[in-house]
């Protein structure tokens, strides 16, 4: 086995081993009842799949990216929005940003995509993101989901 095709198994499975964990911590958190966090994990799963593949077919479409010679980074975006997911139930937001940071060195070393394609996919993805998921954090609670649950 070469070093490039050992590289590109890892990086061919990062995103799957991401959506793994994520989907294992949503079903622990079901079997210790914690409604709040697994209603969170599927709200940021809904918007952030929503977005990453909507703009996914916008670019498409549109050629947003090929317009500014860059090329859209569905894989950035899937780790980035899966990371996301992950950090609004656990706390391994260093973890996650030292393993996006070699993909990321994986992705360059393989010649997959440009630093400009990783930055403005990055920055497009996170930005909406972060905000959607500071919104969903703040609806999804312990105390308001006890309160809403206890008022209906």
């Amino acid at each position: 086995m070469t070093e490039y095709s050992f590289i590109d198994g890892l990086l061919d499975s990062y995103n799957p081993i991401l959506f793994v964990i994520s989907i294992v911590i949503c079903i622990r958190k079901a079997l210790l009842r914690q409604t709040h966090k697994v209603i969170r994990i599927c709200s940021m799963f809904a918007v952030s799949f929503g977005y990453v593949y909507g703009m996914f077919f916008l670019d498409k479409h549109v050629q947003l990216w090929a317009s500014f010679g860059l090329d859209y980074s569905t894989h950035t975006a899937f780790a980035i929005a899966v990371s996301m997911t992950i950090c609004s139930v656990k706390q391994w937001v260093e973890v996650l940003m030292i393993l996006f940071c070699f993909y990321v060195v994986g992705m360059l070393f393989m010649d997959f995509h440009t630093v400009e394609d990783i930055v403005a996919t990055s920055v497009v993805i996170a930005i909406p993101l972060f905000v959607a998921q500071y919104f969903i954090i703040q609806k999804t609670r312990s105390k308001n989901m006890e309160e809403a649950v206890s008022s209906s």
